[in-house]
């Protein structure tokens, strides 16, 4: 058994109690077992996946190189993170009006579960693995096509920022936080304050782009 993120567990042997589980398919026991050993495999799924995608993708010979030369523009995956409901989604539309102003192609992704067709029976757990997941690969098409494409996702964790960063691969993603944010400051490539004004802060992004050399010839 696999998980995308690390569970807390127990050795069977050690504690019994928590060193057993149960597993359930649409709130039916499906199965059980107990945990006998820990499999440091460096190999997981998502990694596997992307291995596994690359040796079926053929790739265009119209290079990333030669798209972004196209369209003047390195292509990224921007993920707009912090808590729910402080306006992450008008900071996203107001980037991507910014920077389609200026002939850039750019595209905010501004989906829900059922437009990208989760199950809604599934748990809130399973949903949002999915929903990252999805997001990932999604990212990975547009990023391969040239185009920025942005998203805004709520309190992600270092383990779902590290599987977007593993689907999109090798495309690249920048992290804005607007703080509160859930991930460390190390994690991310701008830190914003949720009060600042959302038109400023669609602004600080696009100097962000413009200082990474993703928009080479972009000037506010």
């Amino acid at each position: 058994m696999e998980t995308l993120k690390p569970i807390a567990f127990d050795l069977s042997a050690e504690i019994a109690q928590t060193g057993r589980f149960v597993l359930i398919d649409n709130y039916q026991i499906a199965g059980g077992g107990v945990i006998l050993d820990v499999d440091h495999d460096q190999t997981d799924l998502i990694a596997e996946h992307v291995k596994q995608r690359e040796k079926s993708w053929r790739r265009s010979r119209i290079t990333t190189v030669v798209r972004a030369e196209r369209f003047d523009q390195r292509s990224t995956l921007i993920v707009i993170n912090g808590p729910a409901n402080i306006g992450k989604r008008e900071v996203a539309q107001l980037l991507e009006e910014k920077l389609f102003d200026t002939k850039k192609q750019v595209y905010y992704l501004g989906i829900d579960n059922s437009l990208l067709g989760i199950d809604s029976d599934l748990n809130t757990d399973s949903l949002r693995d999915e929903y990252i997941r999805r997001l990932g690969e999604i990212a990975h098409l547009f990023t391969d096509a040239g185009l920025i494409l942005i998203a805004t996702v709520s309190d992600l964790e270092k383990y779902e920022l590290g599987i977007l960063k593993t689907l999109n691969h090798p495309g690249q993603t920048l992290v804005v936080g607007i703080a509160p944010e859930t991930l460390a400051q190390s994690q991310q490539d701008l830190v914003l304050d949720a009060g600042v004004d959302k038109k400023e802060t669609a602004a600080r992004i696009a100097s962000l782009l413009t200082e990474r050399n993703y928009l080479p010839e972009y000037y506010l």
